[in-house]
């Protein structure tokens, strides 16, 4: 940052590029722990175990399990 607390228009882009490339990754990443989830559930195990290995909560199992009906 400037000493002036002004950034240049080149700075605003690279920090928009990073939050973006980061909110993605997790965007990325979450659906990956869904995926995972819905396998898992197909496998009948239990939401405490999928909460626990995908870092998903109990609702948002329960809520994938749903559509599977199972």
């Amino acid at each position: 940052m400037k000493a002036d607390n002004r950034q240049t228009l080149a700075e605003v882009f690279a920090e928009l590029r990073e939050e973006g490339y980061k909110e993605g990754y997790e965007i990325g990443y979450k659906k990956e722990m869904e995926k995972l989830a819905e396998g898992l559930i197909k496998e009948n195990t239990s939401n405490e175990q999928i909460a626990e290995i995908t870092e998903l909560g109990l609702d948002e199992v329960a809520r994938l399990r749903k559509p599977l009906n199972m």
